[in-house]
Order: structure tokens, then sequence, then C-alpha cells
């Protein structure tokens, strides 16, 4: 196998390569096992940064590109599934190598965190990366609408359906502060995630969901104010699928039911428009989404991997003059 950079003149062999990957794996459908979407993907991300092919007996068994950041000084440097694929059966020397030549180059350029989506029908890929140095930042799940029975009141948590309802715009202030409780719950242990939320981007998101007949945001309300939201949108990325945005229930009155109530809300609306699957993604490190999403059937169908190299690697590497110390 040999590993040679990335040209438009592979764009029809990777997007098959792609496609193949994608149709691996149960579950939805993923948008890219269509031939054609797969290669429309490949040839927009050509250029965007390193890219190269993996290459077994002139066949092209893998290929990669990483989008470089669009302003130099960012060290962050995200791949997307239509970054990325490989021939299941070459998944660990194809990745190895092509990770090889791509990081070699984002660290050259100061880039040193590195994150990447892996399906999970693909077990040997995912081994692969945690070789090479990745863990699991964010999972998504999915369950089949249909394998869900939806009460029609209440639940065995006491929690009636009922008391479930739609989202109106009079709720965006409190719907705003939901958001921030979730996001400064994120940082807390064992996430430690900044608790950074770009408010103006959350209230123009939430108005459009609200407004927007293909999506939907459920409520439930604890006295005058809503206290748990679970938002809802059909998801791009998968064929007949409807993907959760946000689920959250203040701290307040978790554990009485709300997120079961609402999910169960969610999938009778998504089992009216013909969605077959629903899917959401949680942070992996989130004990309590975690939980929650798995007991209700959720399984993983993609992770995110993520990784990050010391920057001191930039100057202490093979270049470094130790004759200065030695003479001490």
């Amino acid at each position: 196998m040999k590993v040679i950079a990335l040209s438009a003149a592979h764009v029809e062999s990777a997007a098959e390569v792609v496609a193949e990957l994608h149709m691996s794996g149960s579950g939805p459908v993923s948008s890219l096992a269509d031939r054609e979407a797969a290669r429309l993907a490949v040839d927009s991300v050509i250029g965007s940064g390193p890219g190269v092919v993996a290459v077994d007996e002139s066949a092209v068994v893998g290929f990669m590109v990483a989008p470089l950041p669009p302003v130099p000084g960012q060290t962050a440097v995200r791949l997307w599934p239509a970054h990325h694929a490989v021939r299941p059966d070459h998944a660990r020397p194809a990745y190895r190598r092509m990770y090889e030549a791509i990081a070699e180059k984002l660290v050259a350029v100061g880039c040193t965190y590195h994150s990447l989506p892996v399906p999970a029908g693909v077990p040997s890929a995912l081994d692969t990366f945690f070789e090479l140095g990745f863990g699991v930042d964010q999972i998504k799940g999915a369950v089949a609408i249909g394998d869900r029975e939806v009460p029609s009141s209440a639940g065995d948590d006491g929690r009636d359906v009922r008391d479930v309802r739609v989202a109106t715009p009079k709720d965006i202030d409190e719907l705003v502060q939901l958001a921030i409780e979730l996001t400064k719950f994120h940082s807390r242990t064992p996430m430690f995630q900044p608790a950074l939320l770009d408010v103006p981007r959350i209230r123009e998101s939430l108005i459009w969901a609200i407004e927007d007949d293909a999506a939907t945001v459920l409520v439930i309300d604890d006295g005058e104010r809503p206290v748990a939201m679970m938002s809802a949108q059909p998801d791009n990325a998968y064929a007949r699928s409807v993907v959760i945005g946000m689920n959250i229930v203040a701290e307040s009155v978790r554990s009485e039911g709300m997120g079961t109530a609402m999910l169960d809300v969610l999938l009778r609306w998504a089992a009216d428009r013909a969605y077959e699957y629903c899917t959401v993604g949680w942070a992996s490190s989130n004990l309590i989404s975690d939980a929650f999403y798995r007991s209700h059937g959720f399984t993983p169908i993609r992770h995110r991997l993520h990784r990050r190299i010391d920057p001191h690697v930039t100057w202490a590497n093979d270049d470094l003059d130790y004759s200065i110390f030695q003479s001490q």
C-alpha cells in the first residue's frame, strides 16, 4: 500500500470508497451511501486542505482531506464524513498511513487539535484511531421509530405525555435560559466543556424551529414557565430520519419523567410524518444523556473522535539543538 497526493482525478474512486463505507452497518441510511451524493461531496472538499489517497495494487482503498482553518492561528481542524473514508477491509493500514501523512502537514501549520467522525459499523476504523491517540468526544445514536411503543397518557414513571405542549414565540426567553443552564451543566465533571454559548444564534435557531413546519419544539411547564424542552428537525445526514437538537430538563425537576414524556410525543410526531428513525448526538462524557438515550433504545451509529497534540512539538522536535545544554 502507498499513499499519494489527492487530486481531481481521484474523485470517482474516492466517491466509491465513501459510498461503500457508509453502506456498512445497520440503522438509518447515510446520505453519503448514494454514489452521486458521495461524488458531489468529495468534489466539494478537494482543495480545502492537504489531501491524500491510499492505493493498494493501483486501486484506491482510502482517501482523506483535512480542511484547514480559514485564518492563520487557529489550532483546530475538524473533518466531516465527506472528508475521509476507507474500504472496510483496508481500514487499519489505510487510515494509519493516511493520517501519518496528513497529521504532519497539519502540525506544520500549528493545527494540533484534530477531530473526525467514524461510522460505528466499522469497528476496525474506530480501533485504529484509538491506537493513533484519539478518544471519543461525541456519540450519535439512532432508534427505529417503529421499535418504540408510544403511550397514550401516563408512563411507568408517572409523567403524563399530555403535559407536553408545542412551544410558541412567547416561550423564547425561558427557552434561552434553559439552553444557558444546559451549557453551564456541561462545564461540570466529567465533561469539563467551557460554558461558552452564542446566545443570539441559539435564540434565532429556536425561533426558526418554532415557526418552521418541518421542525418542532416541545416543552413542559411547571407552574408558569417551561422547565423542559426538546427540539427536533429533519436529519440531512440520514435518510428518513429526524434529529433531536436540544434536550433540556431543568435540574430542579429532573427524574420526574419529563424527558421520557417529551421523547414519546416527539416520536409520535415523527411517525405521523413517516420518519423511520430518530437520531441524536450527545457528549460521551455526559453520563446523564448517555444513560437516558441508551435506556430508550438509541444505539451508536457514529462516533466523533478527537486528539490534542502537545503544541510543544512545533519547536521541541528533531530540529532542537541540544548542544547548548550539553556544555553545561
